[in-house]
This record gives structure tokens, C-alpha cells and sequence, in this order.
């Protein structure tokens, strides 16, 4: 008999947006060689904001997913922090990646000023900034002895980008250098690309897209991994 592993995906669905009609392909091509029974529900941002953390903890795993923006980014935050501080599996990825930085600074670092420039320009802190696109190559190179390195079983891979304009801002990297929530892979040019936290099961955060992946047919390990986590 097959387990039955709840995913929910956080945000704002969007038709025309190829993540948000590949993501549940993603999963379900994943939890084949599993032997997994998904049940996937969107959450939207408005409705994670209001959820009591009871019921938003009854998923196995949490994935807050791309776009161009969060309708709620509070109700976004909420559901990163709980899986954060109640061992959730969990996974971000693009703007997912953004919001895991951001939650972090705000609740970990204690930077309440900490946010999004392309929601937020005058915020007192940019975390996440404009980038530079010249080496955007999708060549990520991994921390040896990263837990992401183990999943891969390389230290580095080739990874394929939705929208890039922002990422984290190199001047913040330091935030990251001591703590727990430690950058795992990078581009070429030194850009942050992956985050870990230490000690927890599962909890990743990507800026590149690894559902991209299934456009051509291909399982992602990471995201095979995450239902593992969830399971």
C-alpha cells in the first residue's frame, strides 16, 4: 500500500506561469520510484496568512513556489518560519529563495528592515537586490561538504533560471557566513544560488528552478529528496 504524503504549495497560481503547471508534474514524477500517494494543495498567499499553524502543519512538506510577486508576502513568511522552527521539510525556490533569506533576517537575525528591492525599494535594509546577469550560465558550484552535494552526488551542476533579476545582494553575503542558514552553491561569479540550515531534516532554498527540469521530462534529486524528507 502506498503512503499518502500531503505537499503544499505556497502562493499564488498563475495559468500563463510554466513553474506553477510543472511543479505538480515535478512531484508526481518524483514520488514514482518512491512508491508515494500525493495529495498537493495550493495555498494561496492571502490564505497562509490567516492559517492557524495547527492546520498549516498537518502537510508533510512545505514548497514555496516561484512568481513574479507574493499577494501576501506575511502569510509567505508565516509558513517559512514555521517550517523553519518545527522541522518541516520544506523547499523555496526563485522567489521562494528570496522569502526563505528574508524570513531569516528578520526572525533569526533580528533585521526587521530586511525585504524584497523590487517590492519594497525605499526598504531600510535590500536584501534581496537588483543582479547582474553576465554569468548567468546555470553552472552552479556546490560547498563540499554540503548537504545540497550529497543529494546531487557532484559539487557541482547545470540549472535552469525563470525570471533572474534579483537575487541576494553580495554586500549581505556576511549575514550568511556565521550562522545556520549557510549559502551551499554558488555561480561563477560568486553569487549566492543555494542556502541550507544546518541541524534541520530538510530545509533548502534555490534561486534557480529545479521543476524547470521537468520540461524535459528529467527527475530533479532535490526534489526527489524533499518528498524522501516529507515521507
Amino acid at each position: 500500500m502506498e503512503d499518502i504524503v500531503r505537499i503544499a504549495l505556497i502562493g499564488d497560481y498563475r495559468e500563463d506561469m510554466i513553474a506553477h503547471q510543472v511543479i505538480p508534474q515535478a512531484l508526481e514524477r518524483a514520488a514514482r520510484p518512491l512508491s508515494l500517494c500525493l495529495e498537493i494543495r495550493w495555498l494561496a498567499t492571502s490564505q497562509v496568512q490567516h492559517m492557524r499553524w495547527e492546520d498549516l502543519a498537518k502537510f508533510d512538506g512545505l514548497w514555496c513556489v516561484p512568481g513574479t510577486a507574493y499577494a501576501q508576502p506575511e502569510g509567505v513568511l508565516r509558513a517559512i518560519r514555521l517550517a523553519r522552527e518545527r522541522w518541516l521539510p520544506f523547499l523555496g525556490t526563485c522567489l521562494g529563495f528570496h522569502y526563505t533569506l528574508i524570513e531569516y533576517a528578520r526572525h533569526v537575525l533580528s533585521l526587521p528592515e530586511a525585504d524584497h528591492a523590487a517590492i519594497k525599494p525605499d526598504a531600510g535594509l535590500p536584501l534581496i537586490a537588483p543582479l547582474a546577469r553576465s554569468h548567468m550560465d546555470g553552472r552552479i558550484l556546490f560547498q563540499p561538504g554540503s548537504s545540497i552535494s550529497r543529494i546531487y552526488g557532484a559539487y557541482e551542476t547545470i540549472e535552469q533560471y525563470g525570471n533572474y533579476d534579483f537575487g541576494l545582494d553580495p554586500r549581505c553575503r556576511d549575514l550568511l557566513t556565521y550562522d545556520d542558514l549557510a549559502i551551499c552553491g554558488l555561480d561563477r561569479s560568486g553569487a549566492a544560488q543555494a542556502v541550507e540550515l544546518h541541524g534541520h531534516p530538510f530545509f533548502f532554498a534555490t534561486q534557480y528552478q529545479p521543476e524547470l527540469h521537468e520540461v524535459r521530462n528529467e527527475m530533479h534529486p532535490l526534489i526527489k529528496a524533499f518528498l524522501r524528507a516529507a515521507a
